[in-house]
């Protein structure tokens, strides 16, 4: 987390990003560092990935396969930005390279990786949440954590329980932003 008045710039992470392999803590630390390293190295053509079969106009560009056994089989789960790209918060995912090998020489490809079926597991995760979702005029997009002094009042109005995008130990309720303007606004869906 960054000190009280100092921002992080594109490209800059923690020291204790930089050490060691990539592993499930750091891999957003370090994907944003390379892709920094190669952008400022001329490299314009930063890879990505779509979920197959979502779209049928949509190029499935970057290693689809290798990339989600690296996340599945060598990190151990998946990242928050791929979290969040596969709960459909973001339409595709920048990879820092086509094919993790060159990301990430520790990663050692299986051929006996089951992808028919992360690829399936993947798309019905994402179909899955995209259907939870509550219709705009009441997207709970705003947490609110049990220490928080307004928590009392946004359970009762009906906050959805979960936990943070940050840390996962932290429990809260999730909340329409327009019921943190006030007590007058509590409860009224608008």
């Amino acid at each position: 987390m960054a000190k009280k008045g100092k921002t992080r710039g594109y490209g800059e992470i923690p020291t204790w990003a930089m050490g060691g392999n990539v592993n499930l803590r750091n891999y957003d630390l370090r994907a944003e560092f390379y892709m920094k390293t190669r952008s400022d190295a001329g490299r314009k053509d930063t890879p990505y990935l779509r979920l197959p079969h979502l779209r049928s106009d949509d190029e499935v560009v970057g290693d689809f396969p290798g990339w989600m056994q690296y996340f599945m089989r060598h990190l151990g789960g998946y990242p928050r930005t791929v979290r969040m790209w596969l709960e459909g918060g973001l339409p595709a995912l920048n990879v820092p390279e086509d094919k993790p090998e060159a990301f990430d020489p520790m990663f050692d490809r299986s051929p006996n990786f089951l992808m028919p079926m992360t690829v399936s597991i993947a798309e019905m995760l994402w179909r899955e949440r995209a259907n939870r979702r509550p219709p705009p005029a009441q997207l709970h997009n705003v947490f609110v954590p049990t220490f928080a002094p307004q928590y009392a009042a946004m359970v009762e109005a009906g906050g959805v329980a979960g936990v943070s995008l940050e840390d996962e130990n932290r429990r809260g309720v999730w909340v329409p932003i327009a019921w943190l303007g006030g007590s007058d606004k509590i409860g009224r869906r608008t």
